[in-house]
C-alpha cells in the first residue's frame, strides 16, 4: 500500500499535475478512507478536476480506489467512475490490481484506446514496491 501512495509524481503518470489530501476518516482499527483532490492534464483539450476515494483495509490487505470526475473537459464524461482494487497475494508476494469503470459508456469504448495508464501505474506500483524491499533487505 505504501507502494501505491508514492505513485505521484512520476514521468509514466505525468498527466497528474498535482495531488492533495482533503479527507482522512479511521472508520476502525484495521480501516481507513482517504479523499484527495487531482488536477490531471493530458494533451491541450484534456482537463479534469477528480476526487479520489481510497478505501485502505489493512486486515484484508486491500485498497479500493473510485475517482470521479468533478470537473472534466474534452470528451470526459462526468458520470463515470473509474475503480480500481489493489489486493495482497500472500502466497505468491504480489499485488494483483483490476480496474472497472462504471457508467460513461461512451468513456468505456474510447479509454483503453487513448490511455495506458492503468498498465504505467501498476507497473509504477510493482517498482516503488520493489525498491522499498531491496532497501529493507540491506
Amino acid at each position: 500500500m505504501k507502494a501505491l501512495w508514492n505513485k505521484y509524481p512520476c514521468p509514466e503518470l505525468s498527466f497528474v499535475k498535482e495531488h492533495k489530501v482533503i479527507g482522512l476518516e479511521k472508520v476502525s482499527d484495521d480501516k481507513l478512507v482517504v479523499q484527495k483532490l487531482m488536477y490531471c492534464s493530458k494533451l491541450r483539450f484534456l482537463k479534469t478536476l477528480t476526487v479520489e476515494e481510497m478505501h485502505f483495509d489493512f486486515k484484508k490487505q486491500t485498497l479500493v480506489s473510485r475517482t470521479k470526475f468533478l470537473k472534466a473537459s474534452g470528451f470526459w464524461s462526468q458520470d463515470g467512475v473509474e475503480e480500481m482494487t489493489y489486493k495482497s497475494a500472500d502466497e505468491t508476494e504480489c499485488t494483483l490490481c483490476s480496474k472497472v469503470i462504471h457508467g460513461a459508456t461512451a468513456m468505456k469504448s474510447s479509454f483503453d484506446k487513448f490511455f495506458s495508464s492503468f498498465k504505467q501505474g501498476c507497473q509504477v506500483v510493482e517498482r516503488n514496491a520493489r525498491s522499498m524491499v531491496e532497501k529493507a533487505s540491506l
